[in-house]
């Protein structure tokens, strides 16, 4: 009678196996503390230097936006939403909102031209 094999022992003598072969890192001691060395920063050189951004920049120009009217607010905003991604159900959602916003007389016909 054939000997029956057991594969949870084949499998297991073989990580047992593998395990030998690993080699352990060298452990850093806590007060040596690894030496990372960034790259220098580069300086663009342009006439126009824009302005650096920060949070109180950006809602400053979306309001003066969105005062000049929906139409150029929306359309910066879907174009954002875009270009981040359509991947999850939230950009959809978000989307699909915007498109709604835009035309909420004719939106499901927006949304469905949207999306075909």
């Amino acid at each position: 009678m054939a000997k029956r094999k057991n594969p949870l022992k084949d499998l297991d003598a073989f990580l047992k196996q593998e395990a030998k072969s690993f080699v352990e890192p060298k452990k850093v001691a806590k007060d040596e503390s690894p030496v990372f060395q960034s790259p220098p920063p580069v300086k663009e050189e342009s006439e126009s230097t824009p302005l650096p951004l920060n949070e109180n920049s950006v809602k400053s120009f979306l309001k003066a936006l969105k005062a000049k009217g929906d139409k150029e607010y929306l359309d910066l905003l879907l174009t954002v939403a875009e270009e981040s991604g359509k991947d999850s159900s939230k950009d959809k959602m978000l989307i699909n909102t915007i498109l709604y916003l835009k035309d909420q007389d004719n939106w499901k016909e927006n949304i469905k031209a949207y999306w075909s």
